[in-house]
């Protein structure tokens, strides 16, 4: 089976989908839309790495897409592409984006992917980004998706039928994100060393309600001396968080690490004792997972995506979004109790083992796509 997987970037959960292909013995190409940046990872071995024409690589995409005239381009230069590569499915993702951008360009079969934003708030906020998702999933053979609520939208918003659905957590490599040794120097750290470590580790963007986390812990850390941050990320609000942290009185007991590559994320996370969220939307959260199999309890806001995971009281604490003084109640109460944190991370790594392990939810899009390739229609 020849397949397309078309997306924004090559990030590591891209690369998680295409090595998932590799391994299955699928002929896999990977075709970008915007350029390398420092976002992307290396492709797994196995994989084409296609290019468009030019000049389409010199421009932002996503961005670009927004005028109809430069999007047409892109749509005659994905037409070149498919005619040349002769795939039997074309998987294609964000929605609004590189899944429009293939209806469009008469992608068949076309299975589009969701990344849970795309429609839980992208397409909410955006009548443009809404709209392209219609016309999107209207051309689609299949939706993969990877929660519950990202389904019922399909279903109420768009009339998705049900048989075209595939849903699966993106999932986790449950060995390699586990409890263990770890060695960051972050307790070596002066107000870090006998701290209760809470972690965030999502983008400094807006939509991931990265200050709340900042102002959640600063009022926590006033009712708790035992509670230390180390702040993993990078992104659009770097002078806002930077700002902020000078402003405050937490220089010791903050400890930003920027960007880290993803090998790197499991040992921070075992270093931790609580993982906190902010964000405003999600599906089923890659890092969420990822804590959760390394046994961390979490904080994270009361968002659907979340809710599916996190039981308020067993496997940690959800609270309202933007809300920092929710947020910095429950760090309080989790920083004075490491029964319950302990309690909480380990109830956490068995629904993540359960549920949440990436090799075994694979194989339920693998098999879908394969029908489909086939020309049977839904999983």
């Amino acid at each position: 089976m020849r397949v397309l997987y078309f997306s924004e970037r090559r990030t590591v959960h891209d690369r998680r989908f295409l090595a998932g292909y590799a391994a299955a013995g699928a002929e896999i190409s990977h075709l970008r839309l915007c350029a390398a940046d420092e976002r992307d990872v290396e492709a797994p071995e196995g994989v084409e790495s296609l290019a468009w024409p030019a000049p389409l690589w010199e421009l932002e995409a996503v961005e670009s897409l927004r005028s109809e005239q430069l999007a047409a381009t892109y749509v005659v230069g994905l037409a070149d592409v498919l005619r040349a590569g002769r795939f039997d499915a074309i998987h294609a993702g964000p929605i609004p984006t590189c899944g429009w951008l293939a209806a469009r360009a008469g992608a068949a079969p076309l299975i589009v992917q969701s990344w849970g934003s795309d429609l839980l708030y992208d397409a909410v906020h955006d009548d443009v980004a809404r709209e392209r998702a219609g016309v999107a999933l209207a051309a689609s053979s299949l939706v993969q998706c990877d929660s519950h609520a990202v389904r019922a939208v399909l279903l109420s918003d768009y009339n998705v039928p049900e048989d075209h659905i595939v849903q699966f957590p993106w999932g986790v490599d449950a060995d390699l994100f586990s409890p263990g040794d770890a060695d960051t120097g972050v307790r070596s750290r002066e107000g870090l060393s006998d701290a209760v470590v809470a972690i965030s580790n999502r983008a400094w963007e807006p939509l991931y309600g990265v200050m709340t986390v900042l102002e959640g812990f600063e009022l926590a850390a006033k009712n708790s001396s035992a509670l230390g941050l180390v702040l993993l990320g990078s992104g659009s609000l770097e002078h806002d968080i930077h700002d902020f942290l000078d402003r405050s009185a937490l220089a010791t007991r903050v400890f930003v690490a920027g960007r880290v590559p993803n090998s790197d994320l499991v040992s921070y996370l075992r270093d931790a004792d609580i993982y906190i969220s902010g964000s405003l939307s999600d599906g089923a959260s890659i890092s969420l997972l990822e804590a959760m199999a390394t046994e961390l309890p979490a904080v994270v806001s009361d968002i659907p995506g979340n809710r599916e995971w996190i039981e308020p009281g067993v496997g940690g604490y959800l609270f309202p979004t933007g809300d920092a003084e929710k947020l910095a109640e429950s760090l309080v109460a989790l920083a004075r109790d490491a029964a319950l944190r302990r309690e909480m991370g380990l109830r956490n790594r068995r629904e993540a083992v359960a549920r949440a392990t990436w090799a075994s939810n694979f194989g339920l899009l693998y098999v879908a796509v394969s029908s489909v390739a086939r020309g049977v229609v839904g999983p």
